[in-house]
């Protein structure tokens, strides 16, 4: 847990944007067939960009925080993401992604 902490700890919010970024930019575009990614890939984005109750909390509380329990605020929102998108990425075959 404590090396997802450190790895969460060390990705700046641009670059998680970034990654967001590209992640879309492998999504297809409106015309192309979303049989090119695998189904894992799609519920992957799908809950990258998902809200839920426990993200929404913590970005209610963080005007009212610290500077740096702000930090922190935001690296639990990350680690949630993530801890959210472990599973699907454990069952997404690496050789099922498109070239």
């Amino acid at each position: 847990m404590d090396d997802i902490s450190s790895l969460l700890s060390s990705i700046s919010p641009e670059e998680m944007e970034q990654i967001k970024d590209v992640a879309s930019s492998l999504m297809p575009s409106q015309g192309a067939p979303a049989a090119q990614l695998p189904s894992g890939f799609t519920r992957i984005m799908q809950n990258i960009n998902s809200r839920d109750e426990k993200t929404e909390l913590i970005k209610a509380l963080k005007p009212f925080l610290s500077a740096e329990k702000q930090q922190r605020a935001d690296e639990a929102v990350r680690l949630l993401k993530l801890m959210k998108i472990l599973p699907l990425l454990k069952e997404l075959n690496i050789n099922d992604l498109p070239v």
